[in-house]
């Protein structure tokens, strides 16, 4: 538990939630995302970060309409009666240009704020990793590394990894 900056209140927060349907890795249907936005309440969370996939080539939807679409479900929760706190994020996947597209307002961060859920490809660290990191914290943004425990080289690169925690990057 933890006090949630969304609302103010200590409460269970999922900063990665692929609930809304429509997108990629999300829920086949609205009926499926709502039965799955009640097993989370059920769980004790009351505040989803709902981040579907930014990946070039794959994905890309644009902050408009990942904050379209969440609101849209947000509003169909509460015809549901299903008090679940829903909020705009992305799963950016890693690019040495995220510091930019973050300025342009081309990527959605977790619910606007300055928290940007990152995530890297899972066999290699990509390259220019650790200077697209400290680029993002010294402009005031901050990574966090969705998934860490699927990255088949952590443990090889646990120092880096805890290089990074200590200046600033959250681990998902």
């Amino acid at each position: 538990m933890a006090v949630c900056w969304f609302c103010g209140f200590h409460c269970m927060i999922d900063l990665r939630a692929h609930l809304v349907p429509g997108f990629v890795d999300g829920p086949a249907s609205l009926d499926m995302a709502i039965d799955m936005a009640r097993m989370a309440v059920a769980d004790g969370i009351l505040v989803a970060a709902c981040s579907p996939p930014f990946c070039n080539g794959l994905s890309t939807p644009s902050p408009f309409e990942i904050r379209q679409a969440v609101s849209d479900f947000g509003k169909h929760l509460v015809d549901a009666h299903v008090p679940l706190h829903v909020v705009p994020s992305s799963e950016v996947h890693f690019r040495t240009d995220l510091v930019e597209a973050l300025q342009a307002g081309q990527l959605q961060s977790i619910n606007g704020s300055r928290y940007v859920m990152v995530d890297l490809p899972p066999m290699v660290p990509p390259a220019k990793l650790e200077a697209v990191l400290r680029n993002m914290l010294a402009a005031g943004r901050i990574p966090v590394l969705a998934s860490p425990e699927r990255l088949k080289w952590i443990e090889a690169g646990l120092d880096f990894i805890t290089e990074m925690v200590e200046a600033g990057v959250w681990l998902q």
